[in-house]
């Protein structure tokens, strides 16, 4: 139990990080491109916009007609930046669900390596399934 808080543990720090980002871009755009464009005009507005930048609906010619460099610079920053904390959150995943079959292996030794495999292959499965379901439905 003590292990398992550990490893969630882990993992909400990346979720801390993800926001913490995302916050301060959406302060960052509501600041630079509020007056000029309504998906950035209130703080609330801003976190969504950004939200969907990151599933790749954003209108990029707007910004640059808005902030031509400081636009483009600070989406380009913006875009980079959650793409490696959301790969950094996904290796997380998987990190965590290896070191529970790693546990469970310690923990009894005389279970079957094939079922712990499968079990750490099916959290795999789950965390991807539910990652591409919450994208999908963010998208619509």
């Amino acid at each position: 139990s003590g292990a398992r808080a550990r490893r969630s543990a882990e993992v909400l720090n990346v979720v801390l990080i993800l926001v913490i980002i995302l916050v301060g871009f959406a302060i960052a755009f509501h600041i630079s491109l509020g007056h000029a464009l309504p998906g950035y005009r209130t703080f609330f507005d801003s976190i969504l916009t950004l939200t969907l930048v990151v599933f790749g609906d954003f209108d990029l010619e707007a910004i640059i007609a808005v902030a031509p460099s400081l636009g483009l610079a600070t989406m380009l920053l913006y875009v980079m930046l959650m793409t490696f904390i959301i790969l950094t959150m996904f290796l997380k995943i998987i990190d965590v669900s290896y070191g529970a079959v790693l546990e469970n292996l310690e923990d009894a030794e005389h279970e079957d390596l094939a079922r712990d495999l499968r079990l750490a292959l099916h959290r795999v499965a789950y965390d991807a399934y539910w990652t591409v379901q919450i994208r999908w439905t963010l998208c619509r």
